[in-house]
């Protein structure tokens, strides 16, 4: 399987103190076990989506892209499209902006309230990607940031994380850099257990339905760590 052309190392091997049962397993019977259900209960709110993504702009609904997963491993990350469909092929990857004029109408709604991401339940039951967890990066970003190897490679990427709890999701944060991303990301990865992902899980939905930041605030502060300059 195709890697990231980049340096990043692995956790040394052996037991880990915090390899706990969660971790090995309990997290992904969890985590398809909520994707499933995230399909069932949100499967009308997909066809409406679908549909309007589908009447408002020309091609597909449905945007894959190639994103960097476990151990720089490629992925296909799948989501609702929310910009033009020639938006990057003259300009090349680039990072989106709050007032991007690639993005649609009804791409600027999804992606402020994160529904953009829905079509990813599907990459958490194929294994790539957990409910929660830092936000997979494209190929691109991570060899050009280093804060974007090392131990950030350690984990399965998720459909939100940290970032999103303190940021919120794309035009929300437009501003943040790599290095406000991954102080929180690694804080997770050092961290994270069932119950930690049970209050990031409805931490996001409260943030969600009425953008509240009280609890995305303490999570955050609990669970920074400096990121290391070389």
């Amino acid at each position: 399987m195709a890697r990231i052309a980049c340096k990043y190392y692995r956790e040394k091997k052996g037991v880990d103190k915090k390899e706990t049962f969660y971790r090995r397993k309990g997290k992904r019977i969890i985590d398809i076990i909520g994707a499933i259900s995230g399909l069932i209960v949100f499967s009308g709110l997909f066809v409406i989506i679908w549909l309007l993504v589908k009447i408002t702009s020309s091609g597909p609904a449905i945007y894959k892209q190639v994103r960097v997963g476990k151990d720089g491993e490629f992925f296909t990350l799948y989501k609702f499209r929310s910009m033009r469909r020639d938006a990057e092929i003259h300009s090349g990857p680039q990072e989106t902006t709050r007032n991007d004029v690639r993005i649609t109408f009804i791409g600027r709604v999804i992606r402020k309230t994160g529904l953009d991401e829905m079509p990813q339940f599907f990459n958490v039951l194929k294994g790539d990607m957990r409910i929660v967890g830092p936000r997979p990066e494209r190929p691109y970003f991570v060899s050009q940031n280093k804060c974007f190897q090392g131990k950030w490679l350690s984990v399965k990427p998720g459909l939100f994380g940290l970032v999103e709890l303190k940021y919120g999701f794309s035009d929300d944060c437009p501003h943040i850099t790599p290095e406000d991303k991954v102080p929180l990301d690694l804080g997770y990865i050092d961290k994270y257990s069932c119950w930690m992902d049970i209050k990031i899980f409805f931490a996001v939905v409260w943030k969600i339905l009425f953008r509240h930041f009280y609890f995305s605030r303490i999570l955050s502060k609990e669970t920074t760590v400096p990121v290391k300059k070389e």
